[in-house]
C-alpha cells in the first residue's frame, strides 16, 4: 500500500470516529422575550358531561417523548357513581380509561398523576368506603392498569388529598391530610409501603390541616408544604424532610378554600406560589427556597392595582434554567386563566390565556422543550363540564438537553459507527485496486 492510499485510509477513520461524538450534542432552546403570547386553540379532551370533568394540581403531566398525562373524576352515567379517569393523547386522539370502580362507595376525587424513569405512570386518589376517606393508588408497569391498592385503610379517621412525587431512584413521596394532621407515606421500587408517619407532633400542633404538597429539595430530600389553621389565622408551615419541626413560611392573610401550588427546579430549589385576600380584592404572592432560607415575599399580581377580585387555582413548573413559569384563573370582568415567567429577571405582564366566565380549575407544565401546557375546565351550561387543552406556540423558558444514551443505545451505535467505517475503508480499499488495474 503506497503512501497516498495510506493517508485516504487514516483520513477515513478520523472522520468515522469524529461521527460519533456529533451523535450526543445537545442544543438548548431559548424562548424570547415574547414567548406566552400565543397559544394554540384550545382542544376539548372529553366529551360534556352532567356534574363532572373536575381538574386539581397536580392532574398533568407530559413524559419524555411531549406525550400529554391527564387524571380527573367524572359522574358515570350509567351508575350515578363519581369515578377516577385517567386521559392521554399518546396515539394522537383523546382517549379516555375509568380506573376506580368502587361502585356503591359513590364517590372518588382528588387524584394526582406521576411517572417514573421506565415510564411507568403511578395515579393516586381519594375514595369514600362506607362514607369514609381512604387513599387509593394504581399504577400501569407492564401496559396494564393494575387493581387500585388502599394504601391507608384504618377504621377512625379521613385521609384525604394525597398528593405525591417521585425520586431519581422511582422511589413515591406523597403525604395526604387528616383533620388536625399531615402524613407521609413512601413506596419503595419494589413496591412496598411505609408505615404513615404524622408531620405535626408536640409541641408543634394545628387546628385543622387544608392542604399539603411536596417538592425535592438537592439530594431527593423531600421538602413538604402545608397549610393549616392555628388559632385564627391560616398559615403556610415547611418541613425540611420528615423529621424537622415545622417552620412558619407565611403568616399572611390565606383564605380557607385558597390553594397553594409548588415545584422545584432541577437546582433543587423550591418555588411556592399562593393567593391572598386584601379586603374585597386578591394579591398573587410567590417566595423561594435556596436550600437554607426562604425568600421575602414577592407581590406578582396586586388585585388593587390590577383591580382583580378572586385569584384561584394556581399552578407553577420551572423550566431547564430553573426560571418559574404560572398560571392562574383571575376574576375581572370574566373569569381570565392567565400565564406569565420570570425568564427575563422580572415577572412579566400576565397573559390571557381563555377569557371565559365560565372557566374554573388549571394546571399548567412545562416540557421538557421549553413549550408551556394548560388543561383547564370549563361549564357549558349549568352542572355540563368539560376538560380542554392549550399549549404555547413557542418555547416559553429553556428546554432540557437530550437525554444521555443507555448504555445499550451506546452499544449500537458504537457498532453503526464502526460498521461504517469499515465498510468506508474496504469501498475505499476496492476502488484503489481497480484504479491500480
Amino acid at each position: 500500500m503506497n503512501k497516498k492510499m495510506s493517508k485516504l485510509l487514516v483520513a477515513l477513520i478520523v472522520v468515522s470516529a469524529l461521527m460519533l461524538p456529533l451523535l450526543f450534542q445537545h442544543t438548548l432552546v431559548k424562548a424570547n422575550p415574547d414567548a406566552g403570547d400565543a397559544w394554540s386553540a384550545p382542544e376539548n379532551i372529553t366529551p360534556i358531561l352532567e356534574n363532572g370533568y373536575l381538574v386539581e394540581r397536580n392532574t398533568l403531566l407530559i413524559d419524555s417523548e411531549y406525550n400529554i398525562h391527564i387524571v380527573y373524576y367524572t359522574k358515570v352515567s350509567d351508575t350515578g357513581y363519581v369515578e377516577i379517569f385517567y386521559a392521554t393523547n399518546k396515539t394522537g386522539v383523546w382517549a379516555s380509561t375509568q380506573l376506580s370502580n368502587l361502585g356503591a362507595y359513590a364517590l372518588q376525587y382528588s387524584p394526582c398523576i406521576g411517572i417514573d424513569s421506565h415510564n411507568v405512570l403511578h395515579i393516586a386518589w381519594t375514595g369514600l368506603i362506607s362514607g369514609k376517606a381512604e387513599i387509593f393508588y394504581t399504577n400501569n408497569s407492564g401496559n396494564t392498569w393494575h387493581t387500585p391498592l388502599n394504601i391507608t385503610n384504618t377504621a377512625s379517621i379521613d385521609e384525604q388529598f394525597f398528593t405525591f412525587i417521585i425520586d431519581s431512584a422511582d422511589n413515591i413521596h406523597g403525604v395526604y391530610l387528616t383533620y388536625d394532621n399531615v402524613y407521609y407515606v413512601n413506596r419503595t421500587y419494589n413496591g412496598v409501603w411505609s408505615t404513615p408517619q404524622p408531620l405535626f407532633t408536640a409541641p408543634y400542633t394545628v387546628a385543622t390541616t387544608m392542604e399539603a404538597g411536596l417538592a425535592f429539595t438537592t439530594g431527593d430530600n423531600p421538602y413538604i408544604i402545608v397549610k393549616a389553621l392555628n388559632s385564627s389565622d391560616n398559615n403556610i408551615y415547611g418541613f425540611n424532610g420528615i423529621t424537622s419541626p415545622p417552620v412558619l413560611i407565611s403568616s399572611n392573610k390565606i383564605g380557607d378554600s385558597d390553594s397553594i401550588a409548588l415545584t422545584s427546579d432541577r437546582n433543587g430549589h423550591v418555588h411556592l406560589l399562593y393567593p391572598s385576600p386584601d379586603g374585597s380584592v386578591y394579591n398573587l404572592l410567590y417566595q423561594f427556597y435556596n436550600g437554607s432560607a426562604w425568600s421575602n415575599i414577592e407581590v406578582i399580581l396586586n388585585g388593587t392595582v390590577e383591580d382583580t377580585g378572586l385569584i384561584y387555582s394556581p399552578a407553577i413548573s420551572c423550566d431547564y434554567d430553573s426560571k418559574p413559569h404560572i398560571a392562574f384563573i383571575a376574576e375581572k370582568d370574566t373569569y381570565q386563566l392567565l400565564y406569565l415567567n420570570k425568564t427575563m429577571g422580572s415577572w412579566g405582564t400576565p397573559v390571557v390565556v381563555v377569557d371565559n366566565a365560565d372557566t374554573f380549575y388549571s394546571n399548567m407544565q412545562i416540557g421538557r422543550n421549553g413549550f408551556a401546557h394548560i388543561i383547564f375546565s370549563f361549564y357549558l351550561e349549568w352542572s355540563e363540564t368539560r376538560i380542554a387543552y392549550t399549549h404555547t406556540l413557542e418555547p416559553v423558558g429553556s428546554a432540557w438537553p437530550a437525554p444521555t444514551p443507555s448504555s445499550a443505545d451506546l452499544t449500537m451505535i458504537i457498532i453503526i459507527v464502526v460498521s461504517t467505517s469499515v465498510v468506508v475503508v474496504i469501498a475505499g480499499i476496492t476502488v484503489y485496486m481497480v484504479k491500480k488495474r
